[in-house]
């Protein structure tokens, strides 16, 4: 497994350097002074408020709720 982990990374680095791509996330302005985030479930909540916040990203991480592991 460490051996497709480090195929992987370098062929996300620039020209084989080892080092990551740089990032460059895209954020926007919210269209409203107040902005309300009313889905139902937090899966529909999370993805709403990314399509408010952010007009791309290069990386998307996804973790369940309630499972703090996966989130540190």
């Amino acid at each position: 497994m460490p051996l497709a982990a480090a195929l992987v990374l370098t062929a996300c680095s620039p020209a084989g350097t080892g080092r990551p791509a740089p990032v460059a996330v895209q954020t926007s302005d919210p269209d409203a002074p107040l902005t309300v985030i009313a889905d139902g479930n937090d899966r529909d909540a999370s993805v709403a408020t990314s399509r408010a916040l952010f007009d791309a990203a290069p990386l998307v991480v996804v973790a369940a709720s309630g499972d703090a592991a996966a989130r540190s």
